[in-house]
Parts: structure tokens; sequence; C-alpha cells
């Protein structure tokens, strides 16, 4: 895709995306003690009650994010990063 833009009367005006991808996240430790709790083990204190969006990622999380988001800088020519 190509990005372009142009300024008018302190205006900038981007043209349209041709693609947009969303990447929701890598494992949470929220998913791994789920998944633990399938196998019989109890789900941790600590994350009984607690609101999705506070959950941290694992450390496979944080390399699952790495390598996508290393994947569409090689693929992409413009990358916006919310973090």
């Amino acid at each position: 895709m190509q990005h372009t833009e142009t300024k008018e009367e302190d205006v900038i005006v981007m043209a349209m995306p041709l693609n947009i991808t969303l990447v929701r996240h890598g494992e949470s430790w929220l998913n791994w003690a789920l998944a633990q709790c399938h196998k019989g083990n109890e789900l941790p204190e600590n994350l009984i009650g607690q609101p999705g969006w506070q959950v941290r990622l694992t450390d496979w999380g944080r390399t699952q994010a790495d390598r996508v988001g290393l994947a569409l800088r090689l693929e992409t020519d413009v990358v916006y990063d919310a973090g």
C-alpha cells in the first residue's frame, strides 16, 4: 500500500488504506491459567475477578507479539502501534 498525504490549510488529508490488519494480543496469564483449569488445576486467586485488560502477557505472549510486529513491519510500509 502506498501511503500518501497532502496538507491543505493546516489539515492533513490521508489516503484510505487498502488493508487493515487487526492483532488482538498474544497469550495472557489468564489464557494460560484457563488452559490449566481444563487440565484439572485451580485458577490462581490473583486472577479471579480481575478484568481481562489488566492481565499481563506471558513470556510466550510477548514473544508472539514481537513476532507479529516484526512480520507486519517486513510486509507493510505503514505500521501504527497504539502501545
